[in-house]
């Protein structure tokens, strides 16, 4: 999934590992593999993990042990890109030379 690859973690990037297990949860999501994404960072700036994220986008109506629907996941991701962009921004705005 294309959305997967705009994911930052901690070090850049997401890893393969952490690609492989998003868009597993998207192919077929499972209590167990929602139980090893949640707390995956999936925003470096700010920090934001998948589970904040869901929890954000569902506003905070979704049981913590509750699977979230694929759609909901998706728009989690689509959260996070768009927070990273507001805050890449700001620092760029601030960031100039007197």
């Amino acid at each position: 999934m294309r959305i997967i690859q705009n994911m930052y973690g901690m070090d850049g990037k997401l890893s393969r590992s952490n690609s492989a297990i998003l868009k597993s949860l998207f192919e077929q999501p499972t209590l167990p593999a929602w139980q090893k994404a949640k707390n995956m960072v999936i925003c470096d700036q700010p920090l934001i993990t998948l589970n904040a994220a869901v929890r954000a986008v569902s506003h905070g109506k979704l049981a913590i042990a509750e699977l979230p629907d694929t759609f909901t996941l998706y728009r989690a991701l689509k959260y996070s890109i768009e927070k990273r962009k507001r805050c890449l921004h700001k620092m760029e705005v601030c960031d100039t030379e007197s």
